[in-house]
């Protein structure tokens, strides 16, 4: 009996656990973000254009200066990477809107400081912008924008809109 009663709450335990992942709770996001940042600063370090364009919302990958905006970050970025400061990469939410309890537009970005390669090159920072559900621009869905920042300040761009 004791093996049944266990049984019966291990199955509710895990059906309750595939039901928060498949509702889109806020830590879901926060770990698509993390990974989709991740496999970013993978794909720089592989000089990986193909891995990178992969990842990009429909809407940036039709632009056409797409690959020429991927092969100058992947310019910009100087050798593998050996470290980054992991106690401090995060993912913050930038937008989020119900209307009548549907969600319309979620989107967060992910943040990896302090990135050194093999060649001695340090970047400030990583920011990848992931939207995961806009209802009136659904080509907005995916990665809008990457920013990659040097020591010095120095920002490269793949983005929809980068800035003046």
């Amino acid at each position: 009996m004791k093996k049944v009663i266990l049984l019966i709450m291990a199955i509710m335990l895990l059906s309750s656990c595939s039901c928060i992942k498949n509702t889109g709770s806020k830590n879901n996001y926060f770990d698509k973000t993390m990974n989709a940042t991740e496999t970013i600063l993978n794909c720089l370090s592989e000089n990986n254009a193909d891995g990178i364009k992969e990842l990009l919302c429909q809407r940036t990958k039709e632009l056409p200066d797409i690959d020429k905006q991927i092969q100058a970050m992947l310019d910009y970025f100087d050798g593998k990477v050996v470290s980054y400061n992991n106690e401090k990469k995060s993912v913050k939410k930038t937008s989020a809107s119900k209307d009548d309890g549907v969600w319309t537009e979620i989107s967060a970005y992910g943040h990896i400081p302090e990135i050194v390669t093999d060649t001695g090159k340090k970047y400030k920072e990583l920011h990848v912008f992931y939207r995961y559900v806009d209802a009136k621009q659904p080509d907005l869905v995916g990665v809008t924008t990457i920013i990659l920042t040097g020591a010095d300040g120095t920002e490269c761009y793949v983005s929809i809109e980068k800035p003046d």
